[in-house]
């Protein structure tokens, strides 16, 4: 009994990630985030134990996906860590994308900067020539 336990409760996290990582409220996150939500929502309603409930839970999540009771309960469980970490995830591709822009924009600027050096390094030879004549 103790292994059709373990073995519902892993068939509930399994089809609660990939159904929150296909239709999530949120952006996608680590999937071991998610797991560790659902465990939390399990926890709280005293479910880890119970293979009624799994199996309902189950059940629940595989006809009704994104409309399953048991769906919306442990998200809104679980709301501020999923919306923090979604939120997390946003920051750091937008960071990321600014960073991949800029990429540009500082070759531009380095390659400017290159040319007026050695436009600068030619303007001081053509005056050192030029001093040259004059004093020698």
């Amino acid at each position: 009994m103790e292994e059709q336990l373990s073995s519902m409760q892993q068939d509930v996290i399994q089809e609660f990630v990939a159904l929150y990582q296909r239709i999530g409220p949120y952006l996608p996150i680590e999937p071991y985030l998610v797991d560790e939500a659902l465990r939390s929502y399990l926890d709280h309603i005293h479910a880890t134990g119970s293979f009624i409930v799994l199996q309902a839970s189950y059940q629940d999540l595989w006809e009704n996906e994104g409309g399953s009771v048991f769906f919306r309960d442990a998200i809104s469980h679980n709301r501020d860590l999923l919306e923090a970490e979604s939120s997390t995830r946003r920051c750091l591709e937008v960071e990321q994308r600014i960073r991949w822009e800029e990429i540009p924009k500082s070759k531009e600027s380095l390659e400017r900067a290159e040319h007026d050096h050695a436009l600068d390094l030619f303007k001081l030879e053509d005056l050192r020539r030029e001093l040259e004549k004059r004093v020698g």
